[in-house]
């Protein structure tokens, strides 16, 4: 991971893009406790109304 020390990681996740069938939430969920394992999360943001079915995920390396 490129990041310098205390450097923030904004990842925004399209849902519809990693699993078209599977409810968007779901995929949420496992992109956030993938991400746990080498970030510690700040912040998860919904992104509708502007875009649909897509999270932010705001974090820091442990």
């Amino acid at each position: 991971v490129y990041l310098k020390k205390n450097g923030i990681v904004f990842y925004c996740v399209k849902a519809r893009s990693i699993d078209s069938v599977r409810p968007p939430e779901e995929i949420f969920e496992e992109e956030i406790k993938a991400l746990e394992k080498k970030f510690k999360i700040l912040d998860t943001i919904n992104l509708s109304p502007y875009e649909k079915d897509h999270i932010m995920i705001i974090g820091m390396l442990r």
